[in-house]
Parts: structure tokens; sequence; C-alpha cells
């Protein structure tokens, strides 16, 4: 009797030194790799959470807002990399989905660019021309900044034209899938949609036949850094 028992007492200390080692070796993971989000949501679950997170960020009592829409937005691939954020009366946010959640982050980043004051994000649209510098005032306080290989678009008084509501609005786009194509190294970002199986850059009003080499310095881009990390968490 006293020998089967030891050997059940033998059974459930491995037992259980093999259920710590799972759980051990499952928290490492979680925090080494995190946990992939994309196994628990489709794509219209994320494009929820992220309007309920919005909603509940930006709309309010004493915000600058009064209502927002959500938009997803996909890569060449037809793959939900981004979603767009857009505020009433003005302002927009870009969102990345991580593909996982992390001790370091959460499952959305939002963009650098945009993190805390959406209506401020200004982008001024532009066609790319090799050689070309412009220096151009970039915010209210009139700080200068000089830009290369681009000719700013300006207005009949000889403006760069500025815009504070995403591409997507300023074009007009409404019953079509947004694109958000990644544009070589750093942080460019190409908005567009498809017309007759070829990208329209909304930046500059262009077609991008090849989306294979598409560097930043080719195409008109915007800037969109997303750091993954939980002080840019939605």
């Amino acid at each position: 009797m006293n020998k089967m028992n030891k050997k059940k007492k033998s059974i459930v200390i491995i037992a259980c030194v093999l259920a710590a080692i799972l759980v051990l070796a499952v928290g490492l993971t979680f925090l080494l790799y995190g946990i992939p989000t994309r196994v628990f949501y489709s794509d219209e679950q994320h494009v929820s959470r992220v309007r309920e997170r919005a909603e509940a960020r930006y709309l309010g009592e004493g915000s600058p807002y009064n209502g927002l829409e959500v938009y997803p937005l996909y890569d060449e691939n037809e793959k939900l990399t981004c979603i767009l954020i857009e505020l009433q009366p003005s302002g927009y946010v870009y969102v990345r989905l991580n593909s996982s959640i992390s001790f370091a982050h959460g499952e959305y980043s939002l963009s650098w660019a945009d993190e805390w004051i959406p209506s401020s994000s200004v982008w001024m649209p532009y066609h790319v021309k090799e050689g070309a510098k412009e220096e151009i005032i970039v915010n209210e306080s009139g700080q200068t900044e000089v830009f290369h290989d681009m000719e700013f678009i300006r207005d009949a008084d000889g403006n760069v034209i500025r815009y504070n509501r995403s591409p997507y609005q300023v074009a007009g786009i409404e019953n079509e899938r947004r694109y958000f194509l990644e544009s070589g190294a750093g942080y460019g970002y190409v908005p567009a949609v498809k017309r007759e199986g070829k990208f329209l850059d909304l930046v500059d009003g262009s077609l991008i036949d090849d989306t294979s080499d598409m560097g930043m310095s080719s195409v008109a881009s915007l800037t969109a850094g997303f750091i993954v990390d939980h002080y840019f968490d939605l």
C-alpha cells in the first residue's frame, strides 16, 4: 500500500513539475513574442474595437470633436494593416494593427504624428521632382524645414496647400476600398485607391503600376510612423 501511495505521489509531483514548466514556457513566449491578435478577431471586429476605443478617447464632454468615422486600410496584398479614424469637424488618426499583444505594447498603435492632437496633423500634396529643394514653414510658430525632391502644390495665391483632413476625405472617397501602402524605408506611406487595377496615389494623383520597388523618393507619400510601445497604444 505504501508503495502505491509513493508511486501516486511521484506521479503527482511529476505532473505538477510538467505543468509548471508549461506555464513558464507560455509566459516566456508571451513575454518575448506576445499573443497573436489575428487569431482572435476578424477584420470587422478589429475595426469595431478601434471605433469603440476611438470614441472613448476622442469624443465626450469638452471634446473639440463631435463625431468620427472609422475605415479599414489595406496593403497591396489585400491584408488589413491599419485603420483610419476621421474626426469631425476635422482631424484624422492612423492606427496600426500590431501582430501581437505583449507586456511592451497593446493591440493597436497610434501614429506618433497624430498621437494626441489629430486636428494638428497636416499634410501637403506634392509631386516628386528630382533635384527640387524647398524650404517650407511647417508649423504656426514659423519653424521651417527643407524638403528635397519635392515640388509642393500651391493655390492661386502661391501658398502651399495644406490639409487637416485625411487624403481619402479630401479626394471624396466614399464606397471604395482604401489602401495604405508602405513606401520603402522609414515612415513613408501612400494613401491610395484602385483605378483599373492600378493604385491611385492620393498625394499627387499619379497612378502606380508596380509596388514592388516603391521607394520613398519615387512616389509621393506621407509620414505616418508607428512606434510599438504602450505610450502610443490606442
